[in-house]
């Protein structure tokens, strides 16, 4: 193959939708980032190898299809993930799950991490929101199911998928529904 001047060169690779205009091609040849690139003379300036410039175009529309695909990928799996949500909260808000248990108030409050001085504000919140939903008064416990990694409280009242949030998930189950009501109150 032969060699091309930067003109040439630029009218591909626009071509091709890789640069926009002639300067940032001639700062790639000042920064030596064209291999192959040479001066041949003050009045013929810059010779590009053609096959150079067959690589450039080749590689860029190679990483164009990979990060297409990539993207892709990736709001595929997000749309499926987003979707397995949805019917998972629909099977366990319509009562299947594969353990049920109850949750006692007493030690859902000693498990609670919470410091001394917001204790009684946390606790207070936690039983408006969860013990005591629809009574005058906080229930001593609550009904809580669980189906992989969702936990229904209160008989579907709060579901919460377990994987979006931080904590011990070696704990047994009853103490993972603590743990995760705990990070999301």
């Amino acid at each position: 193959m032969s060699n091309i001047s930067v003109r040439q060169a630029v009218e591909q690779l626009k071509k091709a939708e890789i640069i926009s205009n002639e300067e940032v091609f001639r700062r790639w040849l000042r920064e030596g980032k064209v291999n192959g690139a040479f001066i041949e003379s003050k009045r013929q300036g810059w010779q590009i190898p053609e096959e150079t410039i067959i690589s450039i175009i080749a590689t860029h529309e190679e990483n164009s299809i990979n990060k297409e695909y990539d993207r892709g990928y990736k709001d595929g799996y997000a749309a499926a993930k987003q979707d397995f949500k949805l019917k998972m909260k629909k099977f366990i808000f319509q009562g299947a799950y594969d353990e049920r248990f109850s949750l006692h108030r007493v030690e859902f409050q000693e498990m609670a991490k919470i410091s001394r001085h917001r204790k009684r504000d946390f606790f207070r919140f936690a039983d408006e929101r969860i013990f005591k939903r629809g009574v005058k008064n906080p229930r001593s416990h609550i009904q809580v199911e669980y189906l992989e990694g969702w936990f229904a409280f209160g008989s579907g009242y709060l579901i919460l998928f377990g994987p979006d949030y931080e904590y011990d998930r070696d704990l047994t189950i009853q103490h993972q529904a603590i743990a995760l009501l705990n990070e999301y109150l």
